[in-house]
């Protein structure tokens, strides 16, 4: 229905005609696998601890400063895939270079 509104403010309504619609188009393109997603780059974050600290305390850091973190060496880190938490695991180091081991998905893949 379409409503037309008269100069005395009172809404007229008038039925509004469409047309008829005809078969819908054959579908051209191709239903892509799961696989596509493979592709698609996301970002990794592992956090070993976290701290609460005032802006007086940051103003106050200095190389050589030590923030104490919530976490024991042996907790789990968290692995958080493009800012959701997605696994807990391990910090290790892989020829030299930190890396994460991971322990348990939290995301009931596995």
């Amino acid at each position: 229905m379409h409503r037309d509104h008269t100069l005395a403010g009172e809404p007229t309504v008038s039925p509004v005609v469409l047309p008829e619609l005809g078969p819908a188009a054959p579908r051209t393109e191709a239903v892509r696998p799961v696989s596509a997603l493979d592709e698609v780059p996301v970002t990794i974050s592992v956090v070993a601890g976290r701290a609460r600290l005032t802006m007086g305390a940051v103003e106050r850091l200095e190389p050589g400063s030590i923030v104490e973190l919530d976490r024991l060496p042996e907790d789990a880190a968290e692995v958080f895939v493009n800012g959701v938490l997605a696994a807990t695991g391990d910090v290790v180091v892989v020829d030299g270079v930190l890396a994460a081991r991971i322990g348990e998905f939290r995301t009931g893949r596995r």
